[in-house]
């Protein structure tokens, strides 16, 4: 599923799309408010991976100087498991490396243990616990990092 793919900006036309994937995707997805803002803040970067003209995942990150953090990763839940979350990882490593970020960090919530795998075979490692962090269900998060 990883031929054919390209990487495109959200912009706000996007904003139907991604909420709907979004909506698909968590307990406590983000709002409309919350994707608007990160296109208006000129750290953030979200980067929406498409099949065609379908909407097959995407990734929110912050670059800030040479620290990367990915706030947000869905992938659209029929198509999970082949490979499109390893490949949007995969970008967000090359942009850190491009940017001679020195780490990237994330949160992942401790029952996702599909999530915890990718990340941890791509060079990310715990380094601390966020108790109740995910308040729909009070579930901690796992703060992971890759040093580059």
């Amino acid at each position: 599923m990883t031929s054919g793919l390209r990487f495109a900006a959200m912009t706000d036309a996007d904003l139907d799309a991604v909420l709907a994937l979004e909506a698909h995707s968590f307990d406590d997805p983000w709002t409309a408010e919350h994707f608007r803002g990160e296109l208006a803040n000129r750290h953030s970067h979200p980067q929406l991976l498409w099949s065609g003209d379908e909407l097959v995942g995407y990734i929110v990150y912050w670059l800030i100087i040479d620290e990367l953090e990915i706030l947000n990763v869905a992938i659209a839940p029929r198509l999970r498991r082949q490979g499109l979350g390893r490949t949007l990882v995969d970008y967000v490593i090359e942009t850190a490396l491009d940017a001679n970020a020195r780490h990237i960090s994330l949160e992942v919530r401790r029952s996702n243990v599909a999530a915890i795998a990718l990340y941890t075979d791509q060079g990310f490692a715990p380094i601390a616990v966020r108790k109740g962090y995910y308040a729909a269900r009070k579930e901690d998060a796992i703060v992971m990092r890759r040093d580059l």
